[in-house]
């Protein structure tokens, strides 16, 4: 029983390692009647930081080809959790 609690607990060390820098950007629009936000796109990063993170979404945040410009991005942990929220001006 122990090699099997073992090679569980090596396991969830490799998941979060490999979960380690991944991130996820949301490029949104705002509806201001009631605030309401709307995905326009949604990126998956590899980089070694949240810092990094942020600095890929700002670059791509006029370069990025989609259906509308977007007002805003937040950045997601690998678990989906919001990191930070980012609005031009704001």
């Amino acid at each position: 029983m122990g090699d099997t609690s073992a090679a569980r607990d090596d396991m969830y060390r490799a998941d979060a390692e490999a979960a380690l820098g991944q991130f996820t950007i949301e490029f949104y629009r705002i509806r201001e009647r009631d605030d309401a936000h709307a995905v326009l796109d949604q990126i998956s990063v590899a980089v070694p930081n949240l810092d990094a993170a942020k600095v890929k979404a700002v670059s791509m945040f006029d370069n990025r080809d989609m259906p509308q410009k977007p007002d805003g991005f937040r950045i997601l942990d690998h678990r989906g959790d919001e990191l930070c929220r980012w609005v031009p001006g704001g």
